[in-house]
């Protein structure tokens, strides 16, 4: 235990003797420079601790607001497809609400359907309805024509 001490006290020994032996003037710049450091790094400590906290606080601020937004939007939604209308019904009204006029070819379980408008964001909007009520699009086309009308067509079929 003695030879622990003695390994640990020597350095520190060798070093005050190395102080004392420089000059006055130097020995000073050397505590001030010593001071100097040492709160340099407990300050740059508490700065990088302070900007982490301030970190920290600002993600969980948006965490609680994502499960406000989260908590907020579970009422709107569905699982699987909530509508038990027959899908020929159902693509014909929500094409009339979105002021759409839409042309239906029956292909067996699926549909063909068509129309136009001069809006993308009217036929975004009319899919993205669809795709809630339980609408599986299988086929899609958009092409624009002269004149800025978008045309649409598509196969959807309803989801099992």
């Amino acid at each position: 235990m003695s030879n622990l001490v003695y390994r640990m006290t020597a350095p520190w020994e060798r070093l005050q003797e190395r102080v004392s032996e420089l000059p006055e003037r130097d020995r000073r710049a050397l505590v001030l420079l010593t001071l100097f450091l040492l709160v340099f790094m407990i300050g740059g400590g508490l700065f990088m601790a302070h900007k982490q906290a301030k970190k920290a606080e600002r993600d969980a601020s948006d965490a609680r607001e994502l499960l406000l937004w989260m908590r907020s939007q579970a009422p709107n939604l569905a699982i699987g497809p909530t509508n038990s209308q027959p899908l020929s019904d159902l693509l014909q009204s929500s094409a009339q609400a979105q002021g759409l006029t839409l042309t239906q070819n029956p292909m067996g379980e699926q549909i063909s359907v068509q129309t136009s408008n001069t809006s993308f964001a009217v036929l975004g909007s009319w899919m993205s309805r669809l795709a809630a009520e339980g609408v599986q699009f299988s086929q899609l086309s958009l092409q624009e024509q002269p004149g800025g009308v978008i045309q649409l067509q598509a196969t959807v079929k309803k989801s099992s």
